[in-house]
């Protein structure tokens, strides 16, 4: 019977190589795998960076309905949504505005009109939200100085030392190309607090937009934090009553840093303390974080007396 079945019929003569089982389950779980990432960082619920369900897995409650996601098929990416929240009537939605000074993907948060005035005053406007072992928020203050003369000192890596009373040492590597354009990465050892906690970050400098990002540094140890990101921008800012003086001149929507006669500064954090950290030592640096971290600001760039932060 084998001398009548000729070669090219064998039964493993019909499955190509390419279709293997084996084949087959190596190319699924990949698939899985990149399905589960594509989940993770893109599923609707991200409360911050780097966060999103660990499995890959969309935990709707009660009736509500699944959020789009993206998901990775071979080397191509579907949006999958449910039928019933598509309209194929729609228009097409218009690209969100970029402001001039922010880089791409920097957003800010919108004041209301109370802290608005605190600004106009003199004052320094903070929020911040904070759960067991990590917080978020931002301060922003305005100085009576161009942005310029601000970014002098804000990107003065070495000088932070001398600035910042939280930061006790800074060990500030050379520069090196950053993947986004415009920008310039340098990696940093700090310091911090009486503990003399050590923190390693990559500094992501983009000298066009006044604006320094900062993250955790991946190839090193961070025995401290388990997560950190956030920001340093520097907002070019012409009063109102001056604009009106001009007959609109330039305000902060307008070109970066023309015309603006003070600056507003601000910084953005979102950090995760490491579970090996005590809650004690967690508890004392989250509550004076955001102070330490900008209380310098005014009397070094301005000269004027620091605002207490409440």
């Amino acid at each position: 019977p084998s001398g009548l079945r000729p070669s090219g019929l064998r039964p493993s003569g019909l499955r190509p190589s390419g279709l293997r089982p084996s084949g087959l389950r190596r190319a699924a779980a990949s698939s899985a795998a990149r399905t589960r990432l594509y989940n993770t960082a893109f599923s609707s619920d991200l409360t911050g960076p780097g966060r999103g369900n660990p499995d890959g897995k969309q935990k709707p409650q009660g009736d509500a309905k699944v959020a789009p996601l993206f998901v990775s098929v071979d080397d191509h990416i579907e949006i999958k949504a449910p039928l019933d929240d598509i309209d194929v009537n729609a228009p097409p939605a218009e690209p969100e505005a970029q402001v001039p000074w922010l880089p791409a993907g920097v957003r800010i948060p919108e004041l209301t009109a109370d802290e608005e005035a605190k600004l106009a005053e003199g004052g320094a406007v903070m929020r911040q939200t904070r759960t067991r072992g990590s917080g978020e928020g931002f301060v922003v203050m305005e100085l009576g100085v161009p942005p310029e003369e601000a970014w002098l000192y804000l990107s003065d890596y070495k000088g932070y030392v001398d600035f910042i009373s939280t930061v006790r040492e800074a060990l500030i590597q050379p520069p090196r190309r950053s993947a986004v354009r415009g920008q310039v990465a340098t990696p940093a050892t700090f310091k911090l607090s009486r503990f003399r906690l050590k923190v390693n970050v990559v500094l992501r400098q983009d000298d066009t937009r006044w604006n320094i990002g900062f993250d955790l540094d991946p190839e090193c140890k961070n025995l401290v934090l388990s997560r950190a990101s956030g920001f340093w921008q520097l907002q070019p800012y012409v009063p109102e009553s001056a604009q009106r003086e001009r007959g609109g001149g330039a305000a902060a929507g307008g070109p970066p840093g023309v015309g603006a006669t003070r600056t507003r500064v601000w910084l953005w954090a979102n950090v995760e303390a490491s579970a090996l950290l005590p809650n004690m030592i967690v508890d004392y640096a989250a509550a004076r974080a955001f102070k330490r971290a900008t209380q310098w600001i005014r009397p070094t760039i301005e000269g004027t007396e620091e605002e207490d932060l409440v």
